[in-house]
């Protein structure tokens, strides 16, 4: 490895946008450099972000985006009494049930290494190297990779010091269709009866009305308010979107951005954010005011009406992020496996984490609604 070198920076405004396009080279549009530039000045969650620049020969040969948390919850396992008592304990005790990690990827979806077509596993391994060393310079005992999947990456990434282990799976829905009704005959019967059942019940919802744009005008500042209703009843999560991120993605250089809301009586009572570049399109993320829609079926319609849009402006492939599980299998989506890569500086620690792990990430798992074993890089249908 005597060939490679290291320069951290941290903000990806030091890194030249046309050399982060030549290592990312496709449509994802959660992996565009102005979308981490959004992320950084908007605030998500993390405490800071960096960023891990491998050089090959002066060249630049690799990414590897990087955020930490001093204080990440730990609630992997608990059920919904204790995490409720956790985070009240943690508005005055910040670093209660929680412990300090580096995480590496992206902290709003799948973790990836950006490095050229001809990159070598060896600057993989120096990348799992030096982010172990920087965790520990900055105190950092876990550190994880978050949510990779099965490649040449996470093989090399997860070696005798780093433990592998199956995360949340994304639900991923392909699109190889050019209208919604096409893509009612592709699913199966029941769905498709379901579907339209759900459909009919919003439409005869007096009061209650939909609407698609870029970013509304009224949804400024109620869009967090919606979103976290929905934080609060999460299991687990991670990133804390600010009113920022929400009021100003619209304005994202080169993203496209639609934006459905329900509204009763004209005011936004929910709504669903759909991203998409190219052939990738992703329902990013939702909110809503549980008690106005709860018998509208408006959270399932807003779900078909995104459908509807990827299908629109040609997506290939819609990714529905994580959790609801059942009711994403009945739209037809695969459920595509990711892993964490966890290690410990601890060696003890580390031992004992093959024995531990496991076990906690099975019960968290089913504790989001999904239950499956590995099948040629995904995972097979089964859900809670």
């Amino acid at each position: 490895m005597a060939s490679l070198s290291l320069q951290i920076v941290d903000t990806v405004q030091a890194i030249e946008p046309s050399l982060w396009r030549r290592l990312a080279a496709d449509d994802d549009p959660l992996w565009s450099w102005q979308f981490f530039a959004h992320m950084e000045s908007t605030g998500v969650g993390p405490d800071r972000f960096e960023y891990l620049l491998v050089y090959r020969r002066g060249e630049l040969a690799a990414i590897m985006p990087a955020f930490m948390f001093r204080h990440y919850p730990l609630e992997l396992s608990s059920g919904p009494l204790w995490m409720a008592l956790s985070r009240r304990i943690r508005g005055w005790w910040p670093g209660f049930f929680s412990i300090p990690v580096y995480f590496c990827g992206h902290p709003m979806a799948q973790g990836r290494l950006l490095r050229s077509a001809s990159g070598s596993e060896h600057e993989i391994a120096y990348i799992r190297q030096q982010a172990r060393a920087r965790a520990d310079l900055l105190g950092y005992n876990w550190l994880v990779f978050k949510d990779f999947r099965p490649s040449a990456v996470s093989r090399v990434l997860a070696d005798k010091h780093c433990l592998g282990i199956p995360a949340l799976p994304d639900a991923v829905l392909e699109l190889p269709v050019t209208d919604f009704e096409a893509y009612l005959r592709a699913i199966k019967p029941k769905a498709r009866r379901n579907i339209r059942a759900k459909q009919r019940h919003f439409e005869r919802h007096n009061g209650f009305s939909m609407d698609v744009q870029s970013w509304p005008d009224d949804l400024a500042g109620a869009a967090r308010r919606l979103y976290l209703q929905v934080l609060r009843r999460a299991p687990t999560r991670l990133d804390v979107l600010s009113d920022a991120f929400f009021d100003h993605l619209s304005a994202v250089p080169g993203l496209q951005l639609k934006t459905v809301t329900v509204r009763e009586a004209k005011k936004p009572v929910a709504f669903a954010l759909f991203l998409f570049h190219g052939t990738q399109g992703y329902c990013l993320r939702v909110g809503m005011d549980y008690e106005r829609i709860k018998s509208s079926m408006a959270y399932f319609v807003m779900h078909y009406q995104v459908i509807k849009l990827a299908i629109e402006n040609r997506c290939r492939q819609l990714n529905f992020c994580q959790t609801t599980y059942h009711f994403k299998r009945e739209l037809g989506c695969r459920m595509m496996r990711q892993d964490f890569i966890v290690s410990h500086r601890n060696r003890m620690v580390q031992a004992l984490l093959p024995r531990v792990l496991p076990s906690l990430f099975s019960h968290y798992r089913k504790r989001n609604g999904f239950t499956g074993a590995y099948h040629d890089g995904a995972y097979h249908d089964a859900v809670a």
